[in-house]
């Protein structure tokens, strides 16, 4: 029996009441045959075999792979109602919170816009001109002839934008380089120059707009103005003591005859500011982004 191994024994304990204390619990050792051991531990293990965590998700019965494959589907198939009603809340949820998203996009594009439209209109646009700021005395007479005649206009229109290119436009920066305003220019330089025009100041903007429409269909451009196409009144020549800069050069007679002849048809078709000022805009191909409503 030792040669073959089934003499060697194994101690085992065992835990019994004591008969003559009950309330103890007494310890015995004894002695089992090697393979007695080993049948009992196999016992033992087949009858905790479902407390385990086995491999196979379905059991030990069934291959691994297809349990594997099945698991999901029993899942998906206990977790369904969970699902329907996450899908219905999502579905509700968004039908509720799809206008209020699509009103604040269409808030965040109104917004976005008109940042744009405020920047185009702090854009400074650097004009140049071969004369220097009229004095207060060439702007006052030129003021007098434009609520005179059509000319008078243009011209006062030419000399504020003498005025405006050699005013100062530059942004004003903050401490953190954050734009936080601008210049006065031509603004500042009309309430410094002569102050009683400010009352003004909507009307000679649009003269002026007007007179750098009037300078781009006779076909001048910068540094030329509107006022080389005209021929000023002997009163307003008289009064203007400006010399021309020298380092400009200086236009083609060519070019100024086609202007003044432009200009004198310009003035014989149209002879109100209104007609002017739409025969320009028509010219220049430009379209009105503001209107005044029609009258009821």
């Amino acid at each position: 029996l030792e040669g073959l191994g089934l003499a060697r024994t194994v101690r085992r304990y065992r835990y019994e009441v004591d008969p003559h204390n009950p309330d103890d619990v007494v310890r015995r050792v004894y002695h089992v045959p090697e393979w007695e051991a080993r049948r009992e531990d196999a016992a033992i293990a087949r009858r905790w075999r479902g407390h385990r965590v086995e491999p196979n998700p379905l059991g030990g019965r069934v291959p691994g792979a297809v349990a594997f494959a099945v698991a999901p589907f029993i899942v998906l198939w206990q977790a369904a109602p969970v699902l329907f009603v996450s899908l219905v809340g999502i579905g509700l949820l968004r039908a509720l919170l799809d206008p209020l998203v699509k009103a604040n996009r269409a808030t965040k594009r109104a917004l976005v816009a008109r940042a744009v439209r405020a920047q185009k209109a702090m854009r400074v646009v650097h004009r140049a001109s071969r004369r220097e700021p009229p004095s207060r005395e060439l702007l006052w007479r030129c003021w007098e002839l434009s609520r005179a005649s059509l000319e008078g206009k243009i011209l006062l229109g030419a000399l504020l934008g003498d005025a405006d290119a050699a005013s100062d436009h530059s942004y004003i920066r903050g401490e953190g380089g954050e734009i936080v305003g601008r210049r006065g220019g031509v603004r500042r330089w009309l309430d410094e120059t002569c102050r009683p025009l400010m009352k003004h100041y909507k009307t000679l903007m649009r003269y002026k707009a007007m007179a750098d429409k009037f300078r781009r269909v006779c076909g001048l451009a910068d540094p030329d103005s509107a006022e080389d196409a005209l021929v000023a009144p002997a009163e307003l020549r008289e009064a203007d003591a400006r010399a021309p800069r020298p380092w400009f050069p200086a236009t083609a007679p060519a070019r100024l005859e086609a202007a003044r002849a432009k200009a004198r048809e310009l003035l014989a078709a149209h002879r109100t500011l209104k007609a002017l000022d739409e025969a320009l805009w028509a010219a220049l191909g430009l379209v009105r982004t503001r209107r005044r409503p029609a009258a009821a």
